[in-house]
Order: C-alpha cells, then structure tokens, then sequence
C-alpha cells in the first residue's frame, strides 16, 4: 500500500549525551589531523594560484577574477581571510583546515538525518581520518569547500522533503547557489539529488514545484557571473593536453574504480596529489584495503540486514545514495570517453565523495548489525579499513616534497640575482617561485622584483602569455616557431640594464645529456639557442632543476 504520511522518525538514537560526546572526540581529532604539518609541505602550482587570485588579481577589469575559470566565492573568502591572516602557507591553508572539520561534522549530521545516529557517526569517523579529505583541508583549494556545501545540500533537502516548509526549501537554493559558485562541478554533484525526490514516498506536485523552484532559482543566480566571466572578459585558453593525459593513464575502463581507490584509501593515482605521488604503500596494505571496502559496499547495497535498522523507506534512500555516488562518476566518465578528459581522479571526482562516506557509513552499521555476528564482525571490518586509513595516513605526514622546490629555487635567486640582471621562469614554474620571492620581502610587479635593500632585477615569466594569464598553460605559440622565440627574447631582454648583466634562465625540468651537451628540452632549449645567437654564453648553474646563466660575448640585438 502507498503510504500517505511522510516518512516516519528513524530509529530511537544513542543517549544524547553520548552522541554529543562522539561527535565532539571525533571532531577534536579530525581538526587536529588537519592542522598537523600544515606547512611542511611547500605550495604547490595549484595553491600559489589561490594566492594569486586574493592577492594580487583585481576584482575587476584586466586581471581580475572573471579572468579564471573557475566561479569566486571561495577565492573572495580567501581574499578577506588573507587581510587578516596574512599569506604565509599555513594562514592561506587556514580556511580549509576549518571547512573541513566542520564537513566532518556536517556529514555526521546528514547521516543521522537521512538514516541513524549510528550511520552517521560511523560517517564521521570515515570522514576524519580519510586521507583525500585530510589532503583537500591542507590545501589551499576549493575543493574542501565544494564538499561541505553539497554534503549540506543533502541534509537541506531532505529536510524540505520531509517538513516540506518554505524555509528549509530556501535554505537548500541558497546553499545551492553558493556550491555552483565555488565551482562548476557542483553541477554533476547536484544532478543526483532528484533522485531524492523522485525517491520520496509522498512527493506531490507540492514538493516538486519547490524543488523546480530552489534549483531554478540557483541556475539563475549563475547566470550573472557566467556573463561576466565568460562574455565580458577575455578568456586566454591554456594548454590543457595533460588531462588527456591523465585520462589515458588511468586507463579510462578503471577510471571509476580508481576514484573508490582513492575515496577510501587515498592511494597513488595517475593526478600527482603531492605527496601522494611519493608514497609507497604495501601491495598487501592496499589489497587488504581494496578487499574491505568491497566487502562494506557489498554489504551497504544488499538488502540483507536493512530491516535490523529500522529505517522506513530505507531502500529509498539507498537509492539516492547509490545514484549520488555513481551519476557524477559516470556523467565525467562519459564526457571525458565522449567529447574532453576531465577525468582526474582525486580532483574532479571529489564531487561524489560525500556520497561514497556515506555509503561506507552505511555499510559499517549493516555490518555492525548483522544477525548473531555482527557484534563480532563489524568492529573486525572496521577496525581493518580504519587501520589500513591510518597506515596511510603516517606515510602521508612523513612523505618529502613531491615537486621541485619553488621555495629554494626562491631563495638562491634572492642571493645571485644582482641589480639589473633579468631573471626569466618558464612555464607555470615562475608563479610559485614569486610567490616565494614575496614571502621573502620581495616586492614583485609590473616585471620586477626589489627587495629593501634595494636589489632590483627584472622578474619575466616565459612564454609571455604567463605573466598575463599564470593560470594557465600557454606553450603552443612559441613551441616550434622560432619568430615567436624570437619575439619574446626580444621584450625579455629589454630590461637588461648592465653590459656584464646576467639573463637566468629557470625552468623545474631537468637537464639532460644528449651527445655529450647538457640541454634542457623543449621550448628553454629553443630560448636559449637564441640568446646564443644573438652573442650570449650559457652555462649550467644547476641540473635539477635547471638553471642556466647567460652574458654577452658582444653587443647585439635580435633582428
């Protein structure tokens, strides 16, 4: 029979006192998790545009933020945070080291809500210590943000759904709003959630119209910024063949069970996550892993054992659970296979990854549930994820730095560099290094860095296009074409004030050896080749990264 009320209280919970106290350990260890090393690893590429889209990006006009490609609010966040805080690494990562205690307890909540107290503290715990959240609440990233707010979107609209008042209605259009404008992929990571309500046992038109309305309402919200971004601003486009491959790496038929991988163990993947791409973790370790999360899964999908949780409709809400985990996995996989790779497992896939907590959330209180053994079983499987979690967890903390470091390259430059020498960086490299150059009391703008002494060389980014535009990759134009080389020598050596001046070359790739010359492949090679031709002698300083020092032979210009 239909059932005509909606749905009914779950299950009596734990003494209130005792749930109280779980959430509060758990989120005591789940911020103390994220602080700890928070700056031992330096900022990365990615981190250093955060810095430079609330530091030094305007609000608008030319270099502004409608210049990126990704929506504002968490860069206007970071921005008034970084007036207070400052800019060091640990006060930039800041913010998301408390977004993500708080996820910790907004999953919490949003299991408790939409199934028990139980599934929902077994989410907490998952949460707290899972590396890839850890990870993104290091990182001073978007991502930890984007998590919480479509985690709490869950929680919002099931609230609707069941009191069907207009404030909870308009609680999740607002949170909504704020998702899609942290980034695009909430798109994908909201999809799932009419799913909900077609799962509802009495939705009525009623229910339909204000989820019509809440999700209409946030579409429409994003419109302004989308024209402001994409149509009044110039957009340069940035290399981006590193995703295909990425994509290719995976290889695309493991793509999907790859991002379970990583959900719950945080393993080394084909995305270079930092320290991540350092690690070495047991074979046996991460099969171990594999072999439990398979078993929780398994256990969280089957009916067996659903009636001992005393859930109404509770294969409703495993319905929307398994669609909010899978339809956002298979819409990138399906996009990346049919028109662009955007697959990168461990970033853009994080759009499921509350859905995946509480699934494991979910499966471990089945386990635990279990008729006659159950009491046994469930803390042994348990125990076991948890253990392999943790083991990750210490290799994570002590693992060394997973890029070449920006922050020494920063400081050898901050004791060689002279008055009127040209320091050049190539490629995406050059941000991070002036990002370090700045934390040590450099000033940098307008192509120049100057220090209190006042030491002052010319600071250019190669090709040209990265000083613009250093939130992209632009390598195609001058990759192969030598008037382009050219043209950009032409503008870097322009500030060269000194004939025994020095023009430094930088680049992270390391040198090699080809026919008995060290080179450094790729567009640097083609720079240096022409400051040769037009009478400078280089030599390497450094192989790894590389550095090289030119000087004139002769006065001459290019032609």
């Amino acid at each position: 029979m239909r059932p005509t009320t909606d749905l009914p209280a779950h299950s009596t919970p734990p003494v209130a006192l005792v749930f109280i106290g779980a959430t509060a350990a758990i989120l005591l260890v789940a911020f103390c998790l994220r602080i700890y090393n928070l700056g031992t690893q330096e900022l990365w590429l990615d981190e250093t545009r955060s810095w430079y889209m609330t530091t030094v990006m305007n609000w608008i006009g030319p270099q502004s933020l409608g210049e990126n490609n990704t929506p504002p609010l968490y860069y206007l966040l970071l921005r008034a945070w970084s007036r207070i805080a400052g800019d060091s690494p640990e006060a930039l990562r800041g913010p998301s080291v408390l977004t993500g205690t708080v996820f910790v307890g907004a999953a919490i909540w949003v299991g408790r809500e939409i199934f028990d107290a139980h599934v929902g503290l077994w989410t907490g715990v998952l949460a707290a210590l899972s590396p890839m959240q850890i990870f993104y609440s290091q990182e001073a990233r978007s991502y930890v943000l984007l998590m919480l707010l479509l985690v709490v979107c869950y929680g919002l609209l099931f609230r609707a759904l069941k009191t069907n008042a207009f404030g909870w209605w308009l609680a999740y259009g607002i949170v909504s709003v704020l998702a899609l404008h942290c980034h695009y992929m909430a798109v994908i990571g909201l999809a799932p959630n009419v799913v909900m309500v077609f799962a509802w046992p009495t939705s009525g038109i009623s229910r339909w119209l204000r989820y019509g309305g809440a999700t209409l309402g946030a579409a429409v919200l994003l419109i302004p910024w989308l024209l402001a971004s994409f149509y009044f601003t110039d957009h340069l486009t940035g290399d981006l063949g590193f995703m295909k491959l990425y994509w290719e790496r995976l290889p695309p038929s493991m793509a999907v069970l790859r991002s379970f991988e990583i959900f719950g163990l945080g393993s080394v993947t084909a995305f270079q996550l930092k320290q991540f791409a350092l690690l070495e973790f047991p074979w046996q370790l991460r099969w171990l892993g594999i072999g439990t999360l398979l078993v929780i899964g398994t256990v969280a999908v089957l009916p067996y054992a659903d009636s001992r949780l005393g859930i109404a409709f509770l294969c409703r809400r495993k319905a929307w659970l398994v669609s909010a985990l899978l339809l956002p996995l298979l819409a990138l996989w399906a996009g990346s296979y049919l028109i662009k790779p955007l697959y990168s497992v461990g970033r853009y896939d994080m759009v499921a990854f509350p859905a995946f907590l509480l699934f494991m959330g979910l499966g471990l209180t089945k386990c635990v549930r279990m008729p006659r053994v159950g009491v046994v079983v469930g803390p042994i499987i348990g125990a076991l994820l948890l253990s392999v979690m943790a083991a990750k967890l210490m290799r994570y903390y002590t693992a060394g730095n997973a890029h070449i470091s920006a922050r020494a390259v920063a400081s050898w430059i901050g004791t060689t560099a002279r008055s009127g020498d040209v320091v050049v960086v190539s490629r995406e490299f050059g941000l991070p290094v002036r990002y370090f150059l700045t934390q040590k009391g450099y000033q940098c703008g307008s192509g120049y860095c100057r220090d209190e002494r006042g030491n002052r060389f010319a600071y250019r980014q190669y090709p040209l296009e990265m000083e613009k535009y250093p939130l992209g990759r632009h390598l195609a134009r001058v990759r192969g074409s030598r008037a382009e080389v050219q043209k950009d020598l032409r503008q870097l050596l322009e500030p060269l004030a000194r004939p025994d001046g020095a023009v430094w070359l930088i680049t992270r790739i390391e040198a090699i050896s080809e026919d008995g010359k060290w080179l450094v492949p790729g567009i640097e090679n083609d720079l240096g080749e022409e400051l040769v031709r037009v009478g400078f002698t280089g030599k390497f300083i450094n192989l790894s990264p590389a550095i090289l020092k030119f000087q004139r032979r002769q006065q001459r210009v290019p032609n």
